[in-house]
């Protein structure tokens, strides 16, 4: 079975100072992006997008992941 590593944008939004911010994250899949991405923030920070390395959403708060 072969892995590739992709590179994932992280979108987060921090309800405390207001400042978004992003990270980026290489993955497997968008799925293991978010759950890398959540185990680093704090609980006042909130993963409101993902984008792959083309740009394309993967992720968003309101819907979801995508296929």
């Amino acid at each position: 079975m072969n892995w590739f590593l992709e590179k994932y944008t992280i979108h987060v939004k921090d309800t405390g100072s207001k400042k978004p911010f992003k990270m980026t994250i290489d993955e497997n899949c968008a799925q293991d992006a978010h759950q890398k991405a959540y185990n680093k923030l704090s609980n006042y920070q909130e993963i409101v997008k993902i984008t792959d390395y083309t740009g394309n959403t993967v992720y968003t708060v309101d819907a979801g992941f995508t296929n």
